[in-house]
């Protein structure tokens, strides 16, 4: 998601981040699990173990988006050739951040062979976890962007929930 502008469009200016704040985003939480009910919808098997990861992005500081990623362990477990460390989908929060090279996409680089991604965009209430990763009330309506990422045998590589308020307008910058 790219771009967040106030709900008057006629006299909108894209949110931009200040010069001296800026965007940032940060992993808060990183938990491996079995998967849930709600991942079984989204056709993870059930009782599989899966790694969650959650991250917000903030603008000038105020939390504007929450997103989840969760993929089978198995997936999350993959180093790029020739690299030592933890995972990078392993690394615990307030690690370093690791990233592939400039140009290169993290599911290559990491050997995912992602054949293809459904998308579902939604207006709902919100989930507890970025309502309050958010500051926001339980129940407020947002964006839900749900990417389903599957391999070239149909198995899911991973999903992410991505949220935002509603009260803004989102912009989608797709690119493969």
């Amino acid at each position: 998601l790219g771009t967040f502008t106030p709900p008057d469009l006629t006299a909108a200016k894209a949110w931009r981040p200040a010069n001296d704040r800026g965007a940032t985003e940060a992993t808060i939480e990183v938990v491996q699990t079995a998967a849930t009910p709600e991942m079984v919808a989204w056709g993870i098997p059930e009782n599989s173990e899966v790694v969650v990861r959650t991250r917000l992005r903030t603008i000038d500081g105020v939390p504007v988006q929450h997103k989840i990623t969760v993929m089978p362990l198995a997936v999350a477990e993959r180093r790029p050739e020739g690299y030592t460390g933890v995972p990078p989908m392993l690394a615990p929060v307030g690690a370093p951040a690791v990233s592939p090279p400039k140009g290169v996409r993290i599911a290559d680089w990491l050997n995912w062979d992602v054949a293809g991604t459904e998308c579902a965009i939604t207006a709902e209430p919100m989930s507890p976890a970025a309502s309050a990763a958010l500051g926001l009330p339980e129940d407020v309506p947002g964006f839900a962007v749900l990417a389903i990422a599957r391999n070239s045998t149909g198995d899911i590589v991973f999903v992410t929930v991505t949220t935002a308020p509603l009260h803004h307008r989102v912009t989608l910058n797709i690119t493969e």
